[in-house]
């Protein structure tokens, strides 16, 4: 009888063991998983292209990890001061962590590229009472592209790289309404001139 008991354990220990784990089941012993924009030390912060900004924590930091150095570094001052730098338009992370390996601070980061600094750079100063934003979806503006001649080295960037910028003028013109006007450019050349044609009207009866 004990022989049989014993087999009968045997097998139901197999079979606990290559029971299947539920779908909705995450909790693995030993194991921890910190998604970007889920903890309570997750934060955001954006950077302008070649831009800087400080980040003063509240404990050492022993460890950082950028998960695509390419986009953000960061310059350890301190053990509680860092700086963080935009090198490329897009979008990274950066986990920092204590010397007991704690999550200090989860940084979703957003580098985005500054026309206005450059408008300033390139203005001196003089501001357009209008200006007009041909806005055109990426994939139209890569095949207009492709037919006028080969792609450059910019025109080769990924198609996401294109609809960061192109929402980044976006964005001005939603911030500034009173100077920026938006041409639907997607459109046949007709309409495109009607549109045209609105705005300067629009600009010579508010002169």
């Amino acid at each position: 009888m004990s022989a049989i008991l014993r087999s009968l354990g045997a097998v139901c220990s197999l079979a606990l063991l290559s029971a299947p784990v539920p779908a909705g089941a995450q909790d693995i012993s030993g194991v921890s998983i910190m998604e970007p924009g889920e903890t309570s030390v997750s934060q955001t912060i954006r950077l302008g292209l070649n831009k800087s900004t400080v980040i003063e924590l509240d404990r050492p930091v022993a460890d950082v990890v950028i998960t695509n150095p390419s986009i953000a570094d960061a310059v350890v001052q301190t053990a509680q001061r860092l700086i963080f730098r935009g090198i490329e338009v897009g979008e990274t992370n950066a986990f920092l962590f204590d010397r007991h390996g704690r999550p200090i601070l989860n940084l979703e980061i957003v580098v985005n590229a500054d026309t206005a600094a450059l408008e300033r750079l390139v203005l001196q100063g003089l501001t357009p009472d209008r200006t007009l934003l041909f806005d055109v979806p990426v994939a139209e503006g890569l095949a207009r592209a492709g037919k006028r001649s080969r792609p450059d080295r910019i025109e080769r960037e990924q198609a996401a790289f294109f609809e960061r910028v192109r929402q980044c003028y976006l964005e001005r013109a939603t911030g500034e309404p009173d100077r920026f006007r938006v041409v639907d450019a997607g459109v046949g050349l007709d309409q495109v001139r009607a549109q045209l044609e609105n705005h300067l009207q629009e600009m010579l009866q508010w002169r």
